[in-house]
Order: structure tokens, then sequence, then C-alpha cells
């Protein structure tokens, strides 16, 4: 037994052991002691890569709680830009924490704020993992109740220029049946920034739990514009070599994400997506999938697409691509290093038809449709992510379609109605191959392209890539350009909707470039040839020009186009950015006579001509000036010993600044000008004695008859000697003087003039004088001539619209009809005299057949005031005014009071003829 003095001081002992715990836990407490701990406990974390900040710490050993404010973690030496913070942070252990397990019976974190920042130097302010925690034992975490309130997350990256705010998250897990677990709600508003690209969150929600060890994420589903995103995740070990199980999925509207992709032009489709993530942290393997159905850009056809991929470690591998593209298919596969190291890709394709490919981005401006499908396949592989680590070999071989010959469509009903010939359209014809090599920097483009087996397009370009600067890259080689057949070439780019279904062109041309320089400053230098050209009605046709094309400007030199002996030369230079053209040319037309299959055959050209001048302005806007001279030219039966004249055009107004023209001794000036734009004009002409001859409409048919440019020339001239007024063909001729002055508009005509006729001969019979006065005003035309030789007086006026009036009255008045016969040149068996009085009115209404304006049947009226004619000495008079009258719509003739006396005898005259029922027979 213990003594009871033993038992006493046993005691006394406890008890001072007891005051002394008590004592001990009483100092601990002290707020200089709590103030100390604290600082421990901060200096402590500096050992594990970070900075551990707060404000105040206030613990209660009895109650194994703890309190701290203000708290903050950063990483070594970035205090100031801590990456977490919290207002305040409430602990309560548990009591398996008396065993030095860690145990919270309640944690609870007040307006917690997570700050991530990563500035453009790729400097970021939260610790990289160690591989030292990798492979550290996990750690038990036991917790009751975990509540966060107020969360705010921030994440703004300067390299990727792209940020995310979230505000007001919510987390509160409580224990139940072995784990812990709870609601993650987002309340407030959430943004996610990419470039100048932003988008919403509009629901954050989901299920964590916890059980000591792991980590469950189930159902969290975030609702945004663009599609949906739900993810089940599992993270074994978290808090010690954490282990991966994460599924990703996600549908998109891709018109939602045309924006991001910077794709502003009808994106549309869907997207779905599933991303598995398994592994170890250390080792991460994440699988691929991706399907996208009705991909269609620009209002392309749609696109199917299904893709596999595979990342793990420091590689990512796409194991299967299919897609459906273009009528046709596309496949491939890759590999690639996240790192540095090496890499390969492979594509191939079948029959994919070319213009569906360039519809998304041509659209409606390709007017042109190459009917061909392609084939191809490209080879790629790195040593390492740099362009002079890269082999490459593309090849793609064109194949017309079997249909392109014979395919047309309507591409615009509208106008098909309207127009049907106009309206069809067929698909351009292409076969040939493109090949591609890419090996270090050096890189070469083959090209061997035929059209309709009508021209053909072949050769080679390549040079040497510069990585820092990819424009700077070099760039040399030739193509050789080769039409056989231009007639059969005009025909199908007719049908392809450039130039008229029936063109006329054919020959054959050839060219040869070659190009120089840089991808950012090429230049392509060459000639053009072509021979024995057909130009609708014109043959034996040869062209030649060089052509030199850089960014800058296009220029064409030594341009020379020559038909027999007709010769046009010239320059021109055409500076694209601005649209500036300067242009000089000189033509010398040593027989136009073999331009008259061009030209309308009222013309007729014979001679020659000169022309020189230039283009200056804009290409919209272009200035000409021309300068003409000639030392005989005949027109439209009219003679030319001389021309000089000066014509310009600016914008859509022509100038006639003067013209001269001088023929047998007679002069004509003419100048003015023709606004297209307003349909307005101005006109002032002169003419002294100018020599006028009719030779009518009907031209030779022996001209037309040649083929030849040589014969025709021949031809030509052999039968053109003589003058136009002596050919059989000649009805009129005459010498004109007076002026003609005109100010109007298409719509509002104005103008007058007074012209003499001397000389008049028709038919070989001379008419005399004759003077004529002409006035416009409005829609309406009136004349006035005199022929005093033949005692003749003529009025008229016509409107000039569709449904205008013609009217013309005539009075004839021959005082000695025995002069009036002698100048018609008739010479009767006896001998005529006498004298006449009588006015001839006529009258019709302009019409509108098949829009080409005519006139009506024409309303004939003649008053005979009075007749003596003396016949062979005897006397015959009309007794008494008469009138004949015709009405040509009727096709109906009346005679009234038609009395004619002769001695004793007298003959009367009336009646009709035609329709009787008819108004006015």
């Amino acid at each position: 037994m213990v003594p009871l003095i033993g038992r006493r001081r046993l005691g006394w002992i406890g008890v001072g052991g007891v005051a002394l715990l008590l004592a001990a836990l009483a100092v601990l407490h002290a707020p200089p002691v709590r103030a100390r701990v604290l600082v421990w406990v901060l200096a402590r974390s500096s050992s594990a890569g970070v900075t551990v900040g707060a404000e105040h710490l206030d613990y209660n050993l009895f109650t194994l709680s703890a309190r701290v404010r203000g708290l903050t973690v950063a990483v070594n030496g970035a205090a100031a830009q801590p990456f977490f913070s919290a207002e305040e942070v409430r602990l309560a252990g548990g009591r398996r924490a008396l065993f030095g397990l860690v145990d919270f019976a309640h944690v609870e974190v007040v307006r917690p704020r997570v700050v991530l920042v990563r500035d453009a130097s790729g400097a970021q302010n939260w610790p990289v993992s160690s591989s030292d925690a990798v492979r550290a034992a996990p750690i038990n975490v036991h917790i009751e109740r975990l509540q966060l309130t107020g969360l705010e997350v921030s994440w703004h990256d300067a390299r990727a220029d792209s940020a995310v705010e979230a505000h007001d998250l919510s987390l509160d897990l409580a224990a139940t049946g072995g784990e812990t677990a709870g609601p993650l709600h987002l309340a407030g508003p959430m943004r996610v920034r990419w470039r100048d690209r932003e988008t919403s969150v509009r629901s954050l929600d989901g299920r964590l739990s916890w059980n000591d060890r792991d980590l469950s994420i189930d159902r969290l589903r975030a609702d945004l514009p663009e599609g949906a995103l739900r993810i089940d995740a599992r993270v074994d070990a978290l808090l010690g070599a954490p282990r991966f199980d994460l599924l990703a999925t996600t549908d998109i509207v891709l018109a939602a994400i045309g924006p991001w992709l910077r794709v502003d032009s009808g994106l549309k489709g869907v997207l779905h997506a599933v991303a598995h993530v398994t592994g170890p942290s250390s080792a991460v393997q994440t699988k691929l999938t991706v399907a996208a159905r009705d991909l269609s850009v620009a209002g392309s056809r749609p696109i199917t697409v299904d893709a596999t991929a595979r990342v793990s470690g420091d590689a990512a591998e796409i194991t299967t691509l299919t897609a459906r593209v273009a009528d046709g298919s596309l496949t491939g596969r890759g590999r690639a290093s996240l790192g540095r190291g090496p890499g390969s890709m492979s594509l191939s394709w079948q029959q994919l038809d070319l213009a569906t490919l360039l519809e998304p981005f041509l659209g409606s401006s390709m007017t042109i449709r190459p009917a061909a499908r392609l084939n191809g396949s490209l080879e790629a592989s790195w040593a390492t992510p740099r362009l002079e680590a890269v082999t490459l070999r593309g090849e793609s071989r064109m194949r017309a379609r079997d249909d392109a010959s014979t395919a047309s469509a309507i591409r615009n009903p509208r106008s098909a109605i309207r127009n049907p010939r106009s309206a069809i359209r067929s698909d351009l014809p292409l076969d040939g191959s493109i090949a591609l090599d890419l090996q270090g920097r050096r890189w070469t483009l083959r090209a061997d392209q035929t059209i309709d087996g009508s021209a053909r397009v072949s050769g080679e370009v390549g040079g040497i890539l510069d990585t820092r600067d990819l424009w700077r890259s070099t760039l040399a080689g030739a193509f050789h350009t080769a039409a056989v057949d231009l007639a059969r070439l005009s025909r199908t780019l007719g049908r392809a909707g450039l130039g008229g279904i029936s063109s006329t062109l054919g020959g054959e041309a050839q060219a040869g470039v070659t190009l120089t320089g840089t991808l950012g400053a090429a230049r392509m230098e060459g000639t053009v040839d072509a021979h024995d050209v057909q130009y609708a009605t014109l043959r034996g046709v040869a062209v030649h020009t060089r052509i030199a094309v850089t960014r800058a400007e296009v220029q064409l030199d030594q341009l020379e186009v020559r038909l027999g002996e007709n010769t046009a030369r010239g320059r021109a230079r055409l500076v694209p950015g601005s649209g500036r053209l300067d242009v000089e040319f000189d033509a010398l037309l040593g027989n136009v006579a073999m331009l008259s299959s061009a030209l309308p055959a009222v013309v007729d050209p014979e001679g020659s001509l000169e022309i020189t001048g230039n283009v200056s302005g804009s290409w919209t806007t272009p200035r000409v000036a021309a300068h003409l001279t000639t030392a005989g030219l005949t027109a439209a039966g009219q003679r030319a010993d001389r021309l000089e004249g000066d014509v310009s055009v600016d914008g859509r107004t022509i100038f006639i600044d003067h013209v001269r023209i001088e023929s047998e001794g007679g002069r004509l000036d003419a100048r003015g000008s023709l606004d297209l734009t307003n349909r307005a004009y101005v006109v002032h002409a002169a003419a002294d004695r100018w020599p006028l001859r009719d030779s009518g409409s009907e031209r030779s048919s022996r001209l037309r008859s040649q083929e030849n440019p040589a014969s025709f020339g021949e031809a030509r001239r052999s039968a053109g000697g003589a003058k136009a007024a002596d050919r059989p063909g000649t009805s009129f001729a005459a010498r004109v003087s007076g002026e003609v002055d005109g100010d109007g508009t298409f719509e509002n005509l104005g103008g007058r003039g007074r012209l003499s006729f001397a000389d008049a001969v028709w038919a070989g019979i001379d008419l005399g004088p004759i003077d004529a006065a002409v006035s416009a005003a409005g829609r309406d035309v009136t004349a006035t001539v005199r022929a005093p030789d033949l005692a003749l007086q003529a009025t008229g006026s016509a409107g000039i619209d569709p449904g205008g009036t013609l009217s013309i009255h005539t009075r004839w008045e021959p005082g000695d009809l025995a002069k009036i016969v002698r100048r018609l040149g008739w010479s009767p068996p006896f001998p005529v005299s006498g004298s006449a009085a009588l006015a001839v009115d006529l009258t019709s209404r302009r019409g509108a057949a098949d829009g080409v304006q005519a006139v009506s049947p024409l309303n004939v009226a003649v008053a005979l005031d009075a007749l003596q004619l003396d016949i062979d000495d005897q006397a015959v008079r009309l007794k008494q005014p008469a009138t004949i009258e015709y009405d040509g719509t009727a096709d109906a003739a009346k005679v009234s009071n038609v009395i004619l006396g002769a001695g004793s005898s007298t003959l009367s005259i009336a009646g009709a003829s035609g329709d009787p029922i008819r108004a006015g027979c």
C-alpha cells in the first residue's frame, strides 16, 4: 500500500500537472502567443513553395476550432498577387484529430477568390506542380461539412488573350453514407472571352462528393448560347498521386460559334464531341471523338466529318479522319509531338467536285463552273515543328466529268424567261495534274492542265521559303500556254458563260511566261502570240504583245495587231491598286476595205485611215484622245480626199473636238459632244459645197464572197477604181452648203439648220437648186424644201415616238410644162407645153411592229386646181377643180370631179376602187 503521505504527494503532483497544463493552454491562447503561432505557421509555408498570409489567427484548443481572417496564398516572391484569398476561414476539428488524423467536423470558407494570371512572357502567379508531390503518399482528409459561399474565379491569360470571370459560386457538402457530398451552383454571372469574342455561361450546376481520399464530379453541366457541356469525373488519391477518369461531352451549334472561328458567312451544322481523360497525373491519356453533321459554310453543300484522336504524354495522334465533302470523300491521319519532337500527316481525297469546293470561296462571282473531279494525296513529315524541317509531297489529279460536255443548267430562271438562250450555262471541262513538293525550305509546284482539249497550260515554279516571313520566299519558274483551237475553246467558254454561246472566235494562240521575285513581290513576264485569228467576220488577224505583271502594275509592250495591210501598235499600263490607266496607240489602216465585213453593209469602206491617240484616267472612267487623218477614204458612197479630226472620250461623254473633211473642192466641218449619262448632245456642222452621193443600201455581192484577206483586197481594189457616184447603183448626187446646230437630249430634241443643194442630180435628172430648212423640238421634226426649177415646194412634220403623226404637204405649180419636160430628160414624139397647179397631202402614223419602228399605210389626197396642156397643138383643159384620194388602210381609191375638155370633147372621171364600205371611199 502507498503511504498516505505518498498518496497526497501524488495527488498534489496530478493537481499541479493539470494546473500546469491549464496554464500552458492558457498561455497558448494568449494573443501574443497566437501571434507567434501565426508567424511560425506562415514561415513554415514557404518550404512548400508558397507564401501564406493572414491578418488574424484565432483558435480554441479545447474545442479544436480555429478561425483565420484575411487569408492569402501566393507563390514565393509574388505575395502582392495571390492566387487564392478568403475573407475568413472557419475550421472545427473532429474527434479523430486527437489521434493525429486529419479530421474536420466543419470547414467554412467565406467569400473565397481564385485569381490565376499569366502575362505575355508566360510567367504565372500559381505554383507549378512538383514531381515530388506526385510520388508522395496519399493523405486522407475527413470532412463532415464543407461550405464555400460567394466564390469568385478569375483567369486571365495575356499570351492567349483570353479570360474567364465567374461570380457567386457556392459549394455545400455534407457527410452522408460514408462520403461528403453536395451541390455546386453558379448564382452570379460567368463570362468567357477569347480575343475579341465573348460569351456567357447561363447556368452551371453539378454535384461533388469526397470520401476522405477521392473526389467525384457528377453531372456537372454548363449551358452556353453556343451549346452545352457535361462532365463526369473521378480523381483518385487527390492529395497523393492523383489518378483521373474524366468524361466530357459537348453538343455545339456551329452557327453560334462562327464568330469565335472568325467565320461570319453562314457557318451551319451541329458538332458532337466526347473527350475521355484517364491515367495518373504524370501520364494522362486523352481520347477524343468528334462528329460533325450538316456542316456548311456560305451556303456550301453539307459536309459530314468523323474523327478520333488520342493524346498521350507529349504526343497527339489523329487516328481516323473521314469526311464526305463536295460529292467525294477525304480521309486522313496524323501524329505530332506536343513538344519539339517529330510528326507526320497523311491525307487522301477521291472524286471531289472542284466547282463544289470553290463555291464557298467564290459564291455568286463564280460565273464559270469548272467541271472536274479531284483525286490525290498529301504526305508530310517533320523532325521538329519548324518549317525548314518539313518534308511534304502532294499531288492532285483532275479529270473532266463525263457529263461536262452536255451538262447545262438554268442559272437564273427569271432571266431565262426574258432571254432563254442567254440563260443556258454549261460547265468548263478541265483535265490535268498539280504536284507540290517541299524539302527543307525548297518548294516546287508543277502543273499541267488542259481545257476541253483545246488549250493547255503547263509549267513549273519553285523557290526557297523564308521561315521568318513567307512573303519574302523566292519565286522562279516558267509556264507555257497553247490554245491550238480557239474556235473550240471559244465555244467551250461560251457554253460556260464567258462570252456568247455562238462565239465566232477562231485561230490559234500561245503564250510563254516566266515568274521571278518573291511570293510577296512576284513578277511575271512573257509574250503572247496569236495567228490566223478569226473574230466575227474578220479573218487572218495576227496579234503579238509582251506582258509584264507585278502587284503594282500590268504592262503590255510591243502590242501589235495586224490584218493584211492594216496594223495597230501600242503599249498599255494598268495600276490595279488605283485603277490608273495609261495607253498609247497608233493604227495605220492601209486598206479599210478589209474591215468591211465587220461593218454595216451601207458603210462599204475604201481607202486608208491613220489613227493615233492615248488613253488615260482609270479603268472605270477612262479618258480617250484620238487624232484621225486620211489621204483618201470612201464610206457609204461619200468620198473624203482629206480628213483630219480630234475625238476624245471622258467617262461616258464623247467629244468631237474638231473634224474637217475635204472632198472634190468641198469641205465639211463638225464639232460637238454626246453625254451618254444624261443622254444629251451638242452639235455644230457646216458644209461648203460638200459632194453628197447616195449609193443606196445594196452592197456589191462580190465583196461579201471573199474569204481570203489578200484576194479580198485585190478584188476590192480592182472593182473600186470608179467613184461611187459613177457606179450603176448611184441614184442621187449634189453639193451641199449650209449649217446645222443641235442642242438637246434624247427625250427632248432641239436643233435647226439650213441647207442648200447645188448641182442636184437624181437618176440623171438635173433637179436644179434646192433649199431646205429643218428643225427639231421636243419629239417632233419639221422640214421645208423648195426646188424652184421644178416649181416644187414641200413642208412636213413627223413625230418620232410610236404613234406619232407624219404629215407632208407638197405644192407643184409649173408655169411651163415644156421646160419641166426638158429638165426631166423626156423626149416625147410630139410637142408638150402648158401649166398646172396641184397639191399633194400625205398623212400617216408611226406604229411599232415586233419592237421595230414602222410607218402605217399612207393616206394620200391630191387636189387638182388647174391643168392646161397643149399636146401636139391640141389643148386639154381641166374644167373645174378635182380631187383624188387614196386610203392606205382600206387600200381604196376615190376620184371626184375630174372633167377634162379637149375641143368639143369632154372626159369625166369619177368613181372608187377597193372596199366601198370603208369610210372615205
